[in-house]
């Protein structure tokens, strides 16, 4: 049984040709393994916060050393980690705008 972690970017919903798409192959890959479970995270409706001088900090700075300014700032990152570490397969719907990825993606 596999684990799915589908990744949404489009601000655009169902109307999201990215969403249409990603939504597809996980339907193929369920074909292949009807018992898969599908988490989404989707970055509009709970978006990821873009990197600051506080991330930066807490990521530079040995774990024995962090306090708990350190430990707010990379809440997200360690989070998002750990929902990749635990995906066996990973489908990201990524809007394309102006030949680049978006920043709620790139964040």
């Amino acid at each position: 049984m596999a684990k799915i972690l589908n990744i949404l970017s489009s601000p655009r919903g169902e109307a999201s040709n990215s969403i249409k798409l990603a939504n597809a192959i996980i339907d193929k890959l369920k074909e292949k393994d009807p018992g898969a479970v599908v988490e989404v995270k989707d970055l509009l409706s709970s978006p990821f916060p873009h990197l600051e001088e506080a991330h930066l900090n807490a990521f530079f700075t040995p774990l024995e050393k962090h306090n708990d300014e350190n430990r707010k700032a990379i809440i997200h990152s360690n989070q998002a980690i750990k929902e990749i570490f635990d995906a066996d397969i990973i489908v990201i719907g990524a809007p394309m705008y102006n030949f680049g990825v978006s920043s709620v993606l790139k964040s």
